[in-house]
Parts: structure tokens; C-alpha cells; sequence
């Protein structure tokens, strides 16, 4: 489980369907070594479920306990999504509790904690530009995380890059991303637009900690294509 993983909450027993819809926005280890996620439940998508939940018969995995979709699932939830025009919570909606702001505001600062320091190494590592484009006005240059972020250790050169804003937007919606063969891949989405251009080309290399292959490689399997 990663940060801004969906959460479907499936109910078992006579029921056996899919009731709530959660995000991911933080993931922490307690000190006797427990992992845990804290979720942000999404209110939209939660009460269309509640209204018209997704039976079983519909998806027919047999969740027997916390567990990935499968690919069958996973169509028939982003159908579900689609034909509902429910958009997941992105944190920009109002928070309904002031136990749900205070969850809002702890994941902000978890996502950030660490950027300006990691944003300096790689300031340094790609001499001020950006590895995709070249751009070297360092107010538009951010430190975007290949994978997201899950603790101080996130925080290492080897898992990030120098990107420019618009770019890293693109890159953590996985419109953007770099291939096996260690070039910019682009999704035939951005067809048309100027940033197919980077299709192709190879990232420029940084002066020291080149950004981890497994990483990329994991990154990679979300891109859409």
C-alpha cells in the first residue's frame, strides 16, 4: 500500500459488497514496529456507494482479507467511478470534521517534511536544471519523489528527481514517466501537446546518486499509456 492508494471497503458475511471509498494520505510505523495507513474517507464517492453499493456479482473476486484488486475488479470499480462521475478526494474539498482537517493537515505536512533539503541535494546533483527540459529558473524547479513518499528515508537523492512543476505533476499522475530503457516515456493522453516531445530523450544525469532502477521500474508499472 502506497500514499494516495483507493481504499474499497468491502462488506462480508450476507451483504458481500463494495460500501466505502477511502484515500491513502499517510503511512507510519508505530514504535512496537506496527505499520499503519490513515485514511481520508471520500464523502462523495462513500454516500453513492451507500445509496447503490457494488454487489459481488458485479466484480465476483472474493476479497478473504485485505488484498489488491485484481485486474477484473479494478475495471469494474474505475467503470463504476466513470459512470458515476464521482471523483476521488484530492484534499481540496471542505473537511467535514475538525478531526478530518487535523488528519489533512498532519498529511501536508508529512509530504513536505524533508522537501527543502532534499530539493537542495538535488539542486546540486542536476546543477540547477530540470533533468527533463533543461529549465533552469530555479523558482519553477521542485524535488519530486519517484516513489511516494513513506518516511524520512524517502527523503534520499536516489528517489527523486529535478523536475519543473508542470512537469512533476504529470510525472505523479504517471502521464509522465521513464521506460526500462532509461528514456522519457509519455501517454498518448499528452498526444498533441508540447510535452510529447520529451518522448524518447534520455533524463539528464545527475553528477552523483543516479536515481534507483527499481524505483523507476516500480513507478513505471502506473503509467498510462
Amino acid at each position: 500500500m502506497r500514499t494516495d492508494d483507493l481504499v474499497w471497503i468491502y462488506s462480508a458475511g450476507n451483504h458481500q459488497f463494495i460500501s466505502a471509498l477511502g484515500q491513502v494520505v499517510r503511512i507510519e510505523q508505530d514504535r512496537a514496529g506496527h505499520w499503519h495507513a490513515i485514511l481520508i474517507w471520500d464523502v462523495k464517492a462513500t454516500t453513492a456507494l451507500q445509496k447503490q453499493p457494488i454487489r459481488r456479482s458485479e466484480f465476483r473476486q472474493i476479497p478473504q482479507h485485505p488484498q489488491r484488486a485484481n485486474a477484473g475488479t479494478a475495471k469494474c470499480l474505475d467503470r463504476w467511478l466513470a459512470r458515476k462521475g464521482v471523483q476521488h478526494s484530492t484534499g481540496d474539498e471542505q473537511p467535514i470534521s475538525a478531526e478530518d482537517a487535523r488528519h489533512r493537515v498532519l498529511a501536508a505536512i508529512v509530504r513536505r517534511q524533508g522537501q527543502t533539503q532534499l530539493r537542495r541535494q538535488l539542486l546540486s546533483n542536476y546543477d540547477g536544471t530540470c533533468c527533463a527540459t533543461g529549465e533552469a529558473a530555479e523558482a519553477v524547479l521542485e524535488a519530486a519523489h519517484i516513489s511516494p513518499y513513506l518516511g524520512p528515508n524517502s527523503n534520499r537523492p536516489s528517489n527523486g528527481l529535478l523536475l519543473r512543476a508542470d512537469i512533476h505533476t504529470l510525472f505523479d499522475l504517471h502521464l509522465i514517466a521513464i521506460d526500462a530503457r532509461g528514456r522519457w516515456a509519455v501517454s498518448s493522453q499528452l498526444d498533441g501537446t508540447g510535452y510529447e516531445t520529451l518522448r524518447g530523450k534520455k533524463p539528464r544525469a545527475p553528477k552523483a546518486f543516479p536515481p534507483s532502477r527499481v524505483e523507476l521500474a516500480r513507478h513505471f508499472t502506473r503509467f498510462r499509456r
